[in-house]
């Protein structure tokens, strides 16, 4: 087995440290495969947010699914921006 150091492990628990540890720990593509598909069904699927923000009708609804990573990538470029200031 082997270890992290203590200032590694700490960023292990938030959300894309912990993707981005458990990437690198893969060694072969197809380890790495699963993990990125569970991450793109994340993004793309829709939430109570998206319903929340864009009200639509039925025959629209799929349409969250493009509003979603839209909202999120807006999302953290402002948290970027706030935090580069």
């Amino acid at each position: 087995l082997f270890r992290l150091p203590a200032e590694k492990m700490a960023n292990v628990t938030k959300g894309t440290d912990k993707s981005r540890f458990y990437l690198q720990t893969r060694e072969r593509l197809r380890d790495r495969l699963p993990h990125f598909w569970h991450v793109l069904q994340d993004v793309f699927t829709p939430t109570d947010q998206e319903e929340q923000l864009l009200p639509l009708p039925k025959p629209l609804t799929f349409l969250h699914r493009i509003f979603r990573p839209v909202r999120l990538s807006a999302k953290y470029i402002k948290a970027a921006f706030k935090s580069g200031n």
